[in-house]
């Protein structure tokens, strides 16, 4: 009785994560790369990311999680967290500064390099500002 209990529970807990993890993939905003530079540094390389999301509030210290679209489609793109930069006050522009450092951020410096910029969904803002 005690392990049909633990399986119904995490069965569920399962079904919340699922659920919750669905919308937040369909709450998620396309956005429009408004420009992208890809600098070298010294100490590796980093992309300035500027996207026009109209409707998107945040405030200094939050972070936003960026995806961009796969063969698979919206739902099986895995989303990255990045800080956002505040740019200038009015604006709908929501802009990134990302180093770097695996196959995700890779794949987005060499999309920006060629200027063939991704199709890019951003969710968020999350996090308490400070």
């Amino acid at each position: 009785v005690r392990t049909i209990l633990l399986a119904i529970v995490n069965g569920l807990a399962l079904a919340l994560y699922i659920v919750q993890k669905m919308v937040a993939k369909i709450d998620s905003r396309s956005t429009t790369v408004r420009n992208a530079e890809v600098v070298e540094e010294d100490c590796g390389q980093h992309v300035f990311l500027c996207l026009d999301a109209p409707g998107f509030s945040f405030a200094p210290g939050q972070w936003g999680l960026i995806s961009h679209s796969s063969i698979l489609g919206r739902l099986f793109t895995v989303a990255h967290p990045f800080t956002i930069v505040p740019g200038p006050s009015g604006s709908e522009q929501v802009r990134f500064f990302i180093k770097v450092s695996g196959k995700f951020t890779a794949s987005l410096a060499t999309a920006c390099k060629s200027g063939e910029y991704p199709s890019i969904s951003l969710e968020g803002p999350y996090g308490n500002p400070p």
